[in-house]
């Protein structure tokens, strides 16, 4: 990591919850049903006797909350807390991330948060105890100071502003530790060492005084007294509790609650089982230390696992079901489409019923019918789309509408229903064909069926892809996922990425239907798969060497997610539909030949910083979909960058350390300076999990 100064989600899965540090000079704290990094102080660090206090640099100023000024009247200037500590600087500060784990270790500090997870079986094929387990909202933290160079005892801290009250008040002692409410809680066990801290100044009596329980006070957390000559490290539990009903339109609350009674059961069960825990993240770590990649791409795993699981959220409804939910960062809207099909290899990879569950709310509740028009603004029918998302910020809109999309809008805000349905024939096709629910699939049959007549319906004039609206579009047309770029990638109809899409959902039909024994239905598929190649592969031009962006108003734009579509077949074992020698051999071999011409400074390698950005045309780049591109380059096409792909890889981790690193796991940046753009805390760059795919 060229810097160590940047923020990061620390988060328990399905909870939508976060501990968040990192970025120094600033605060962190918990974020409860968001992502935003809070900017509340965070003390972390120890002091010896007659010696100032070390903290770690997470903290601005003297804290919040009032003091003691507030209540009899004095001068606010008098009573400012004015720390008498020394921050650790940068040079002094190691920073390690792991799959699941963040640690800083200074002077003789050393402070570790720990985010285990892993695979997440059906919850119904479990106990409750294994249930417990899996849903509890919390994470870990160790914190440890080496007092082995000592002869005298020393104050080691862990606090935080915003704390108000102590929790062996409500545990007859059985948890030390503070707490905000009934949402958040920071414990340990008690042990002879931990006493429990709440005051207006926290920092002085921890470090220099008697720790104190001053019940009006506004930080609060543990200090611990660590003997002369030894090395100890401390097991604390950082945990959430979002009760009652938290979502409107389904009405709906989260499903730990149902194993859960309060936030001090949470923490108290979480150290109850801290070696297990402990031990599901020495898993991840190791695993992906195991993993031949280079240390930019093992960093980029890591810290976009980060911020997916940030994300996450699992509900339970009025009547029991679940609602698995992925939020969209900084936007929240939940089960965005187009975050889902990218999300897709992760969740295959660890919670495969997850993907089910979001395919089936999609057809039961976020699907629509409709008509399509064409230049002409000729109506005819359409069919079945899916709309963009399901909802924003917990709040579930009504059947068959998103939260995002909107009639008669130019642009961003426009409707995708013909990317959205395909989005739902891949996503299906991946979980259908791979994950083994063959119930599942033989159920979800009509559902495919009404899905090829859709897209055949979009193409009216028999070439394979996309030429005409949805009606839902009034006055304006339809756009992709990439709703922010130029025309280049903006635009739906006759867009290059659009119809490689569309091709990679005919191809999958096709196989779909193969399994099911839908011959008539599959031979459809696979011909309009060869119409959309035969359309995209015309459209090249040898002497220039690539494939314009656009097939209208002599577009010659470039970009890099021409090749997007390829993963699909190739995730599910058709080697044939993605090789130069294969059925379509024409197509794959000009989809070559227009990457090697687009990966050139100045094109589609960005002349300033050396990153890839997606079109020739923008600066605007999206990590996730350079990662997917990656991957499809070396894996699918057999690309060999060499040494260029290490660089590569360090540009793009340099942007999240550095230009995005007040935002966490960012997705939309400015190619030329690594800045953050959009989609900040954000959850689709987990799709960096295919770099893990190594043994295919």
């Amino acid at each position: 990591m060229q810097s160590s100064s940047f923020y990061a989600h620390h988060s328990p899965w399905g909870a939508y919850a976060s501990f968040c540090l990192g970025f120094y000079g600033r605060g962190g704290g918990f974020a409860l049903s968001d992502v935003h990094p809070p900017d509340w102080n965070v003390y972390i660090g120890y002091a010896r006797p007659g010696q100032l206090g070390r903290l770690l640099p997470f903290f601005s100023g003297s804290g919040r909350g009032k003091g003691a000024a507030a209540f009899v009247g004095t001068d606010p200037r008098h009573d400012a807390n004015q720390m008498n500590v020394l921050p650790f600087q940068p040079r002094e500060i190691t920073r390690t991330m792991t799959w699941a784990g963040d640690t800083w270790q200074a002077g003789d500090l050393t402070f570790r948060l720990v985010t285990p997870f892993g695979p997440v079986p059906p919850l119904e094929t479990l106990d409750e105890a294994e249930r417990r387990f899996h849903l509890a909202p919390a994470i870990l933290a160790e914190i440890t100071l080496d007092n082995r160079s000592s002869d005298e005892p020393a104050r080691l801290i862990f606090a935080m502003d915003g704390m108000r009250r102590v929790l062996s008040d409500v545990t007859s002692g059985a948890l030390l530790g503070a707490g905000t409410g009934t949402s958040v809680a920071v414990a340990c066990l008690p042990t002879p060492e931990a006493q429990e801290l709440l005051h207006w100044d926290i920092v002085e009596p921890a470090f220099y005084g008697e720790p104190i329980i001053n019940r009006l006070g506004t930080q609060g957390g543990l200090v611990f007294t660590v003997p002369a000559g030894e090395k100890r490290t401390y097991t604390l539990a950082l945990a959430t509790y979002q009760g009652g009903i938290v979502t409107t339109g389904i009405p709906a609350r989260f499903a730990y609650t149902a194993l859960f009674r309060s936030v001090e059961e949470v923490a108290a069960y979480v150290l109850e089982h801290r070696e297990r825990y402990l031990a599901l993240a020495r898993e991840r770590d190791e695993e992906l230390e195991r993993a031949p990649l280079n240390r930019y791409r093992k960093f980029m795993l890591a810290h976009f696992t980060h911020s997916y699981l940030a994300n996450t959220e699992l509900l339970m409804d009025e009547q029991g079901r679940l609602i698995w939910v992925v939020n969209e960062g900084e936007y929240q809207m939940m089960n965005t489409f187009d975050l889902t099909v990218d999300q897709v290899y992760w969740e295959l990879r660890y919670h495969p019923w997850t993907v089910r569950n979001n395919l089936d709310l999609f057809v039961a509740r976020y699907s629509y019918t409709d008509k399509v028009k064409d230049r002409e603004g000729n109506l005819y029918p359409g069919g079945i789309a899916f709309t963009h998302d399901m909802c924003v910020a917990n709040h579930f809109t009504p059947p068959g509408h998103s939260s995002y999309e909107r009639t008669n809008i130019k642009g961003c805000f426009s409707y995708m229903s013909h990317e959205q349905l395909d989005n739902w024939i891949l996503t299906g096709s991946l979980y259908g064909l791979l994950s083994g629910d063959e119930g599942w699939l033989r159920e979800a049959a009509p559902v495919f069926r009404d899905c090829l007549a859709s897209l055949v319906a979009r193409d009216r004039n028999g070439d394979g892809i996309m030429d005409a609206d949805s009606d839902r579009c009034g006055n304006s047309s339809e756009i992709t996922t990439y709703d922010s770029l130029d025309a280049s990638l903006g635009q739906s109809r006759n867009n290059l990425y659009l119809a490689m899409k569309t091709w990679a959902a005919y191809v999958c039909l096709g196989r779909v239907f193969r399994r099911l024994g839908l011959a008539a239905e599959a031979a459809k598929a696979e011909d309009q798969a060869a119409r959309a190649a035969a359309t995209v592969a015309s459209k090249f031009i040898p002497e220039e060497g690539y494939i314009p962006a656009v097939f209208e108003g002599g577009n010659t734009s470039r970009i890099i997610p021409a090749i997007e579509g390829l993963i699909y077949p190739f995730m599910l074992g058709d080697d044939d539909a993605v090789s130069p020698n294969g059925r379509f051999g024409r197509l794959i071999s000009a989809l070559k030949t227009h990457l090697a011409t687009v990966l050139r400074p100045g094109v589609c390698i960005d002349a300033t910083s050396g990153g890839w950005k997606l079109s020739s045309t923008s600066e605007n780049t999206w990590v996730s979909k350079i990662i997917l591109c990656q991957y499809v380059a070396e894996r699918v096409l057999g690309f060999d960058f060499g040494d260029r792909s290490e660089e590569w890889d360090r540009v793009h981790a340099s942007w999240q350390t550095e230009g995005c690193a007040m935002q966490a796991a960012t997705d939309q940046v400015w190619s030329n300076t690594g800045t953050d753009r959009g989609s900040r805390l954000y959850p689709r760059l987990v799709t960096a999990v295919l770099w893990l795919d190594q043994a295919r």
